[in-house]
């Protein structure tokens, strides 16, 4: 018998739609948890107040309007690599009063950790209709919430050919373990550039105010100590060296 896949608001959940439609208070999404079923994959019921067998809870990643069906609003959680070795079959957000506002069940996924020889992040991504998106918003806890792929992709996209003239603010970290655009990459403490199958180049203030030129910008250089090793100085085109010059034989420099 086939399996069918639903995610379904709660009776509690309908009862805060119900009230924030009508001019009540905007109701805040904090949470994301995740079941295993008890080794099944269980049918949701509006009348649930938790998963049947809750594996792991974290921060909701993101909540935002379906941008093809805005009635629709998409949640992201992303389960680190170090988290694991259980499986998924069920899947609930809860608001930031700890209640259950909705439910759907989930295709049976394991989640493996590092130590059983295999690592990956999950994106699980619950969708669901609440008709108007503006009732619904997303609690951030000031902790550490991790960025998917996708997040970060339609967030950099922008600058490949076009300047990205938008604002980001967020009372969270938020971590990656890389940043990637069309063309640069930020791995770790590397930056490079990416795209091109040959001799490339890498420019830094390139433009300034605006992705414009009526503005100068300054290039600094830092030891990790909070000591200044070289500035770079974009009115006067000068470099200043804070320390000594090493100069190596072979090169002359």
């Amino acid at each position: 018998m086939t399996t069918s896949y639903s995610t379904l608001i709660t009776t509690h959940g309908l009862s805060l739609l119900a009230m924030a439609q009508a001019g009540g208070a905007t109701i805040s999404l904090t949470q994301m948890a995740l079941g295993d079923g008890n080794g099944t994959v269980p049918t949701p019921s509006a009348a649930q107040t938790a998963l049947v067998h809750e594996v792991y809870r974290a921060a909701l990643n993101s909540l935002a309007p379906d941008s093809n069906n805005p009635p629709y609003i998409v949640a992201e959680m992303v389960i680190p690599t170090t988290v694991g070795g259980f499986t998924v079959t069920e899947v609930g957000l809860f608001d930031s009063a700890g209640n259950l506002f909705c439910v759907g069940n989930f295709p049976s996924t394991y989640k493996p950790v590092l130590a059983e020889g295999s690592a990956r992040d999950l994106v699980i991504r619950v969708i669901m209709e609440v008709g108007n998106a503006a009732s619904v918003q997303l609690l951030i806890d000031p902790a550490v919430v991790l960025a998917s792929r996708g997040w970060v992709q339609s967030l950099f996209a922008p600058l490949s050919g076009a300047a990205f003239t938008g604002n980001v603010s967020t009372t969270a970290n938020v971590t990656a373990s890389a940043l990637l655009t069309a063309n640069i990459a930020i791995v770790g403490g590397q930056i490079y550039e990416t795209a091109t199958n040959g001799n490339a180049a890498l420019a830094v203030n390139y433009t300034g105010y605006q992705a414009g030129t009526t503005q100068y910008r300054d290039f600094s250089i830092n030891d990790g100590k909070q000591n200044l090793i070289a500035s770079f100085i974009g009115a006067t085109h000068s470099i200043n060296l804070h320390g000594g010059v090493t100069v190596n034989a072979n090169t002359g420099v």
